[in-house]
């Protein structure tokens, strides 16, 4: 008798596992992500100025070597008309003056 008492009440005391429609409708207005953390917000903003700055940086650069690039080749042009034993000439007196210092400073055992 004991026992059929106490059945009742531990059917009765279990969850039920059929869902409401009240739960349903509220968890479908709630937003499917949680919000993000600020410390993950802050990282996210973080990479985004880091990219940004790069991007400036390498477009500065790229602006700043144009020039200097632009100078080499007019460079090789100027040069360009001469004849090759002339090229070949400066090319063997520029080689032999650096040679030569570099003998001196070898032969007084440096700077």
């Amino acid at each position: 008798m004991a026992s059929s008492a106490i059945a009742p009440c531990c059917t009765a005391s279990r969850p039920s596992l059929k869902s409401s429609t009240r739960h349903s409708f509220a968890a479908s207005r709630l937003p499917a992500r949680r919000p993000q953390s600020l410390a993950a917000i802050a990282a996210k903003q973080s990479n985004k100025v880091q990219v940004a700055a790069a991007a400036t940086a390498l477009s500065t650069l790229a602006i700043a070597v144009a020039p200097a690039a632009q100078a080499a080749q007019e460079a090789f042009v100027v040069a360009e008309g001469e004849p090759a034993l002339v090229q070949v000439g400066w090319a063997a007196t520029c080689a032999i003056f650096t040679f030569s210092l570099s003998l001196v400073v070898w032969g007084r055992s440096g700077l």
